[in-house]
């Protein structure tokens, strides 16, 4: 009996329709171009009441280094076009700077959450 879900199927999903909507999307940081998003797992959630279990996917949205007025409108373009395609995320999305380990440069980027059944 499996206690978790396996995380590997929602985040290839959540890759495949960023990428369908020419959002350049990958799990892997080495793979992420930008202006593009980052998959990552970020855990489980469930709903008590059903008993529905959820892979909690994070989608890093981010932006090359620039000046920040023009990284913020960029990232609400990314964002506005991955809400389109994956729906309203399911928590608050999250500013954050985001450092890679090949890069001493820190990106700017939203962080928007997903349950992913």
């Amino acid at each position: 009996m499996a206690y978790f879900l396996d995380p590997v199927p929602a985040l290839d999903e959540v890759v495949a329709r960023l990428q369908g909507v020419d959002i350049e999307a990958a799990v892997n940081t080495a793979h992420v171009n930008l202006p593009g998003a980052w998959v990552r797992w970020a855990g489980y959630d469930s709903l008590v009441l059903s008993g529905e279990e959820f892979v909690r996917v994070e989608v890093v949205l981010l932006v090359g280094a620039m000046p920040l007025d023009e990284a913020y409108r960029q990232l609400v373009a990314l964002a506005e076009e991955a809400v389109e395609e994956l729906g309203y995320p399911d928590g608050p999305v999250r500013q954050q700077a985001t450092l890679f380990a090949n890069d001493p440069v820190a990106l700017p980027s939203l962080v928007l959450p997903y349950n992913v059944a």
